[in-house]
């Protein structure tokens, strides 16, 4: 098979659904498309936890915004397993 590459973006526009992408990267909630074995392989450098990086996120944030606001862009970047198993760690 071939190697390839996966970026994948999406505006995230509530404060629900940052909460729910954060929740579903610090796997705190059930994430069955993920390998629990590797989840302390999983690296952050802002936050620790959800309620960590939401209050970060209110900080950063003004209080007053439009309603169709982006308040975060979720971005996805991986590659093929075979591009993987030939990767210099």
């Amino acid at each position: 098979m071939a190697n390839y590459a996966i970026m994948r973006c999406k505006k995230l526009t509530g404060m629900g659904s940052v909460a729910s992408a954060l929740q579903h990267c610090y796997r705190e909630r059930e994430t069955p498309n993920a390998n629990a074995e590797r989840t302390p392989e999983n690296y952050c450098s802002v936050s620790k936890s959800t309620d960590q990086a939401m209050g970060r996120v209110r900080e950063l944030l003004p209080e007053k915004r439009r309603k169709d606001a982006v308040l975060a862009v979720e971005y996805v970047m991986t590659a093929s397993p075979e591009w993987w198993k030939e990767a210099t760690p």
